[in-house]
């Protein structure tokens, strides 16, 4: 699996790595793609991770995917004696159908160094299948999510900005190979990460 940069203006902090899939476990066939890149921001490395587990500020303000579904957390377990350090399912539903649109597994965690939060879409019937105890190697996951770190060493009062990395974890289905060229592979990759960079710059600028 070969890392690279993206040879496109205004990309260039922009990593990028492509495998392709033999139907292993875990993992859906044809090609992944991996992308991730890091940005400062002003605000502490609280309020950013308050910010990225909150469900209600995915759909509002950063994930393109669940732009305009309402999400709710439907069952958790917690690592700790810290609530925020959890292991989430949240899920969408179609009030119109009452059936479950997008299913999210999230996990959030923080500490004294560093926060992060990873998630992954699951599909209804896998996530039906597993909640029902079925075996968890066969359900494609393909995880997402962002690291937090401070710009500076620790006070007790959280000031500071934080070091942000942003990587997605995605499948191109067999239609998006043949027809899009890798010149427009890479440029879908970075109007990905800079809208949501600025979404989430935008929803946290407002939360102040």
């Amino acid at each position: 699996m070969d890392v690279t940069t993206l040879p496109t203006s205004g990309a260039e902090n922009i990593r990028i790595s492509m495998k392709s899939g033999t139907g292993d476990p875990g993992r859906p066939p044809g090609t992944t793609v991996v992308f991730a890149t890091s940005i400062y921001h002003p605000f502490s490395r609280k309020k950013v991770f308050s910010f990225l587990r909150d469900e209600k500020c995915r759909s509002e303000w950063w994930d393109m995917l669940a732009f305009q579904h309402e999400f709710h957390e439907y069952a958790y377990f917690t690592i700790g004696e810290n609530p925020g350090n959890r292991v989430s399912i949240l899920r969408s539903m179609n009030d119109k159908t009452n059936e479950v649109e997008i299913f999210y597994l999230q996990a959030s965690y923080t500490d004294s160094m560093e926060s992060y939060v990873v998630y992954a879409p699951i599909d209804a019937c896998a996530m039906t299948d597993l909640i029902n105890g079925g075996n968890p190697d066969y359900v494609a996951i393909l995880p997402s999510g962002f690291s937090i770190l401070p710009d500076k060493p620790m006070h007790q009062d959280e000031t500071g900005g934080s070091l942000l990395t942003i990587a997605f974890h995605i499948a191109l289905g067999a239609s998006t190979e043949e027809h899009m060229s890798p010149h427009q592979h890479l440029n879908v990759v970075h109007r990905i990460l800079e809208t949501t960079m600025s979404s989430i710059k935008e929803g946290l600028e407002f939360m102040i």
